[in-house]
């Protein structure tokens, strides 16, 4: 199971390769500049390992949002001292390491609260819990997160890793991994379709039309789809998959009133 886990967290790293590169711009200077941490392994060249885990955090989305290492991993951002600033934090192995498996949940909880309400529901989780042999966030995001996987054929294949491979340690289960593409696919969609809302929103405002009602059925929507988001880390997948499609509906109606308005029929 743990070489299968490995295999995921590979292909997670894999997928973030295709946002690093527009990531990297995007980082928080106001937020980093005075951290220790980022001063100092910014200016490491070797190993290979840990310059690389800090370019990957560079091209994610917590360095953009300001997130540094020390709120994740621990340590001393104010440290000038490398004893001192990895104080007190145990090797990744180490169940007190805030990153280890089963801490992974509460640690990125901190921030993404309903997400990691809807993950210790699950049954990954409480594998995880049981006998370690579950995944946890790391094995699907990535070390830093530098990507998710947004699209359907992203997510079919980290499901696939576990539930459908050949002479794999579970048994091979193709329907899972078809419906955890199905509700990514249903998920996916509402939300390149709530980009488009946005985009004829602000032509409606340059035109000044009224357009209230839209932009209160778009902050619904917003709701609605944060919440589906939310609910697919509880891998129950058959709900989320149905409340994505409504809320999809919903979103084409939304769409078309503003088609309508812009006079574009």
């Amino acid at each position: 199971m743990r070489k299968i886990i490995a295999s995921i967290f590979f292909t997670a790293c894999l997928v973030g390769f295709s946002s690093a590169g527009s990531s990297a711009s995007r980082v928080d200077q106001g937020a980093t500049s005075e951290n220790e941490c980022v001063r100092c392994h910014s200016r490491l060249e070797t190993p290979a390992a840990i310059s690389s885990r800090f370019l990957d955090w560079r091209a994610s989305q917590h360095a953009a949002a300001g997130v540094t290492c020390d709120q994740c991993h621990g340590g001393d951002p104010n440290a000038r001292n490398a004893a001192k600033a990895h104080g007190g934090m145990p090797p990744p192995s180490n169940r007190n390491n805030k990153l280890h498996e089963q801490n992974a949940p509460e640690t990125c909880g901190s921030c993404h609260r309903a997400v990691a309400n809807a993950f210790v529901e699950s049954v990954h989780f409480e594998r995880l819990k049981g006998s370690e042999l579950g995944p946890s966030c790391i094995n699907c995001h990535g070390h830093m997160a530098s990507s998710a996987a947004r699209r359907s054929f992203e997510g079919e294949s980290l499901c696939t890793f576990c539930h459908n491979t050949v002479n794999g340690l579970l048994p091979q289960r193709p329907d899972i991994v078809m419906k955890a593409k199905s509700t990514l696919d249903a998920i996916t969609r509402t939300s390149y379709m709530v980009g488009w809302i946005n985009e004829l929103l602000a032509q409606a405002d340059q035109q000044k039309l009224n357009v209230q009602a839209e932009k209160e059925e778009l902050r619904l929507l917003r709701m609605a789809l944060a919440e589906q988001k939310a609910g697919w880390h509880a891998f129950t997948l058959e709900g989320p998959m149905i409340k994505a499609g409504k809320t999809f509906d919903d979103s084409v109606k939304v769409k078309d009133s503003l088609i309508k308005k812009l006079g574009r029929q």
